[in-house]
């Protein structure tokens, strides 16, 4: 993978305690895990009828280089669009690919 590619900024954010409100009950919101320059590698969508109504989404493959402590559970934000997790996949020692799904917009 070169270093010129790597041409889109993706954060890897995470479901979680940001905080107590004022009775020391937790607050629920997104927290950023890491950001990183990706390679977009692949990008497809699709519609469908589902239930009398049209559905579109949207499949991302982004390239990186390795991060150790990304889950299936976390998401990826993108130009302020939240894609999930499908999978990711390791390419060699040093890069791997996350592949990604979320509404089309």
């Amino acid at each position: 993978m070169r270093l010129g590619r790597l041409d889109t900024r993706i954060e890897i954010v995470r479901e979680g305690e940001t905080g107590r409100d004022e009775f020391n009950d937790p607050i629920m919101g997104l927290s950023v895990v890491v950001t990183l320059m990706a390679e977009r590698v692949q990008q497809s969508g699709r519609e469908y009828l589902a239930a009398d109504g049209v559905q579109a989404s949207r499949k991302i493959v982004f390239r990186t280089h390795r991060q150790p402590d990304i889950r299936l559970t976390d998401q990826v934000r993108m130009d302020g669009a939240l894609l999930n997790i499908r999978e990711v996949r390791p390419l060699g020692r040093l890069h791997m690919e996350i592949h990604t799904e979320g509404a089309a917009q």
